[in-house]
């Protein structure tokens, strides 16, 4: 039986496809595009008008590319239509067959062209179709037309028609002619064996053929004919009218499309999928994503459509889990406050689980998905449908949707464990006297990080707490950590607690005997300070006398206690809540929820490291303060204020001293030329010899010991004004001290050639160790910067630490095992320096590190007075030595 379709083209002798088009055309658009559609057709239906002389190709391509357009060949063909028969009225026979050589035409084509026009058009009014002109909406000016052919042909003559009209229209007779661009990107692999420009011409040809592939109907591939003005822009979506295979399969006649175009009129040749059913609480619905295919070809992707009119029984489960039990719901209706009640059931039942970690004795997501699929109907499959439902069903029974955990019968047989064990809050007293109460949150679940029991610590309590009282746990937890710490110990010690189960009983059952409370679970009492024992101690007290275990608490270290089950140890959440913070999930789509979260700042298990870190945190932001109050200071000139302020708050490594030493150098600082045009020829020389890199590095070196010499104690320049005072006052001899100074280096220099020029010869084995300790000990005392490093006492003195090593060394030939002797003294000595350099470089920056440093700089020197009075008594030292006086040096004694 034919449709009304196929009646009207039965009464049409022309090609099928061809003449579907023109119902359509006739049936959806106007009488003009109708016009539009019949030339077209009339053209599809003879050969091309357009000739290419083997002698004359390039310039026929250039005229006839005035009438090309980039996205359609049909539409090129009306161009033509247009400028020839229609734009300049009806020309004569003579004037056509003129444009014809002129612009290489085919006469005679274009007469049959016009000619089956014409009948076509009689055609369709026979049919009672309304057939208007080809006219298009805008054309080339009069002025581009009447141009000659060698300007006009740098104009384009295309004109505006109803593109979609058109294109739809003639899509009707196409749909198994339709292509969608495949993009595959050429491989480097693809050009290995090709080299230089070979290679490259054959990329840039890759890359553009790439583009040009097409899949067709039924998997089908073709690419564009060349000669189609629509292979220079290669549209995602195209039509044909017809493929031809030479060198591959080519598609000729081409234009560009939407695919949804066709979704209207394929009808049953269509074929639709689906894929990714889910909930979208926004819809109220289960929805899912949906292809239709058309002889292949997804002409339309990831259309959203609602899944209930697919799947009605699928769609009713996704809303009851996802979005009744999940509490996942946008759109409100009358009396559903039975959704946010039962969710929160839930919630309320997850974190009993969380405490008691029995899964078990507590109604899960299954629970309430069974009790919405039983009370709701099947044909509730939306959210307002349920709405309607509920609507006119509510009345007779209000709580019909309200669900009680009693009614799940594999609770029944349980027994609940009492959560009075596991508190919401850990009450304390802080180190201030002051009540502190901690929130407590559960987490069951072994891949979290927070399994276990987390306390919600605001920063500004956090310095307050007492780490010992954290090392328990809640009551409920309490059975279980005995049973880790037990099962955590080597097992040379745990075999004394044998069974572990009946000897964990044993010792909660001493705890609880010996202690009316357990510390977080009563209130606490204000100004009373929180004294709990580490519960390490405490184990293995009640250990000690339950089962007369040999143990110490040092057994349980830090290392050894990272060994227990992370849910045993507690983890710390140190926030900080804001106002106005986002709400949480379900806040953020109904009024659900109403809860504020804090700013997590850090987690650990550890409390004392949350406290360092914190600790170091606040430090180091108050020495930003200070660096900024220093910055401001100094831009201002007062020099002593901002040294004041970098010193106390340990913003710098810089001692007091060495702050106001600088800028008092800064006021008194010589030209270094003045300084080195002082030295005689032989002082320069030895000067020469120091190990400085620059005469400019040792210039300055010697101002900076020479002001260091003159000013000795600072502590008395409290203020600008003083420390310019004290600067004036030592003006006048800071030049000849500057000189003393390199009299004193130019020694020590002398000395130190003395010294090497000793070790450099020939020498025994047994005196190899000798040599090697004092080049090390030469080393330590003339380096380079050593003349300001040195304190100014003792910088005159290293001459004669370096005699003293020569001396050594004379004895050494002597008597080798007195100088071994003597170097485990020296030794012992030198172990002590470097253990109070080692402590004094722990403590920050500050006072307290500067008295450490000063203390250690003294016995660094006391040192050297003592290797004096071991290898050359004769030479003397500054003051009485001994290792026992610098152990009470070190004691302050």
């Amino acid at each position: 039986t034919l449709t009304h379709i196929g009646r009207e083209l039965s009464k049409l002798p022309i090609d099928i496809r061809l003449g579907r088009m023109i119902v359509e055309a006739a049936r959806k658009t106007t009488p003009n595009t109708l016009a539009a559609v019949l030339v077209i057709v009339a053209f599809l239906s003879l050969q091309d008008p357009r000739e290419r002389p083997e002698e004359q190709r390039e310039e026929a391509d250039k005229l006839h590319n005035r009438y090309a357009d980039e996205t359609s060949d049909f539409l090129t063909a009306l161009n033509i239509w247009d400028y020839i028969f229609q734009a300049d009225g009806n020309m004569s026979n003579n004037a056509l067959r003129k444009l014809c050589k002129a612009e290489f035409f085919h006469f005679l084509r274009l007469k049959q062209w016009k000619d089956l026009v014409n009948q076509l058009q009689d055609l369709c009014k026979e049919l009672h179709y309304k057939v208007g002109e080809p006219i298009p909406s805008k054309r080339p000016s009069l002025e581009i037309r009447q141009l000659p052919n060698n300007q006009q042909a740098a104009h384009s003559l295309c004109c505006s028609w109803d593109s979609q009209g058109i294109h739809s229209s003639m899509l009707a007779g196409l749909l198994s002619m339709l292509g969608m661009q495949v993009v595959r990107e050429p491989k480097a692999s693809d050009f290995a064996n090709l080299h230089g420009s070979a290679k490259i011409r054959a990329m840039k040809r890759a890359q553009k053929m790439a583009k040009n592939d097409y899949q067709g109907a039924r998997g089908g591939r073709f690419a564009i004919f060349p000669a189609s003005s629509v292979s220079k822009t290669t549209p995602s979506w195209v039509m044909c009218t017809q493929l031809v295979e030479t060198s591959r399969l080519w598609a000729r006649y081409c234009a560009q499309i939407d695919p949804a175009w066709a979704e209207p009129l394929a009808k049953n040749l269509t074929r639709i999928t689906y894929s990714d059913a889910h909930w979208s609480a926004s819809k109220g619905a289960a929805v899912a994503k949906s292809k239709v295919l058309l002889y292949g070809l997804p002409i339309v992707q990831d259309r959203t459509v609602q899944w209930a009119r697919v799947n009605p029984y699928e769609a009713r489960m996704i809303m009851i889990r996802q979005g009744l039990v999940e509490a996942d719901v946008q759109q409100r209706f009358a009396h559903d406050e039975f959704i946010l009640n039962n969710h929160n059931v839930l919630e309320d039942a997850d974190n009993q689980a969380n405490r008691t970690r029995q899964i078990s004795e507590t109604v899960n997501d299954e629970d309430l998905f069974t009790f919405y699929d039983t009370h709701i109907p099947q044909e509730a499959t939306t959210i307002a449908a349920l709405a309607k439902w509920w609507k006119d069903n509510r009345e007779e029974d209000p709580h019909k949707l309200d669900f009680n955990p009693d009614e799940v019968e594999r609770l029944q047989t349980t027994q609940s464990t009492d959560l009075a064990d596991y508190p919401d809050h850990w009450n304390t007293v802080g180190t201030d006297g002051q009540i502190i109460r901690l929130r407590l949150s559960y987490v069951y679940d072994p891949a979290n990080p927070l399994d276990g029991v987390t306390v919600h610590v605001p920063l500004y309590v956090l310095s307050r707490l007492t780490p010992e009282e954290f090392t328990w746990n809640v009551p409920g937890l309490l059975d279980e950590l005995i049973i880790g710490m037990i099962k955590s110990l080597p097992k040379a010690l745990r075999v004394q607690f044998v069974p572990a189960p009946d000897t964990a009983q044993k010792i909660r059952a001493w705890i609880d005997e010996h202690y009316d409370e357990l510390p977080g679970i009563e209130e606490a009492e204000s100004n009373i300070k929180s004294e709990w024992q580490d519960f390490r101690e405490v184990f293995t007290k009640a250990a000690i006398c339950v089962v007369g275990a040999q143990i110490h608490p040092e057994v349980f270290d830090d290392e050894q206690i990272s060994r227990l089950s992370p849910y045993l140890r507690m983890t710390f959440s140190v926030e900080e809540r804001k106002a106005n913070e986002s709400r949480n999930k379900l806040a953020g789509r109904n009024k659900y929820s109403n809860r504020v979260k804090p700013t997590i700042l850090g987690t650990d298990k550890s409390l004392i490291a949350l406290q360092q870190r914190f600790a170091k945190e606040a430090q180091e932001s108050a020495r930003e303060v200070v660096n900024i109050k220093a910055n401001k200071a100094a831009q201002a000139g007062h020099v002593i204020e901002r040294a004041d302020l970098l010193h106390k708050s340990g913003a710098t490594n810089l001692s007091r001293a060495q702050m106001v030493w600088q800028s008092a150098l800064n006021m008194l600082h010589l030209d270094n030329k003045r300084i080195t045009s002082r030295w005689l020829g032989s002082e320069a020389l030895r000067l020469a010899a120091a190990p400085y890199s620059t005469s400019n590095a040792l210039a300055e070196d010697l101002q900076m010991a020479a002001v260091k010499r003159l000013i000795a104690n600072t502590d008395n320049i409290t203020d600008d004004n003083l420390l310019r005072e004290t600067v004036a006052n030592v003006s006048e001899v800071y030049e000849d001290t500057v000189y003393a100074v390199a009299h004193d280096v130019i020694a020590i220099l002398k000395r130190q050639a003395e010294s090497s020029k000793a070790v450099s010869g020939k020498a025994d084995l047994p005196l190899l160790s000798v040599l090697q300790s004092i080049r090390e000990h030469t080393a330590s005392l003339v380096y380079e910067g050593f003349i300001a490093k040195t304190p100014s006492d003792s910088l005159p003195r290293i001459e004669r630490y370096l005699h003293a090593d020569v001396i050594r060394l004379t004895k050494a030939k002597a008597d080798k095992n007195r100088d071994v002797r003597w170097a485990w003294q020296a030794d012992e000595a030198h172990k002590l320096v470097i253990k109070t350099q080692e402590d004094a470089q722990k403590i920050p920056a500050g006072p307290t590190h500067d008295e450490s440093q000063i203390i250690a700089e003294k016995l660094r020197w006391m040192c050297e007075e003592f290797y004096v009075s071991l290898w050359a008594q004769e030479l003397g030292t500054a003051y009485p030595i001994s290792i026992q006086r610098m152990r009470k040096m070190i004691d302050g004694r």
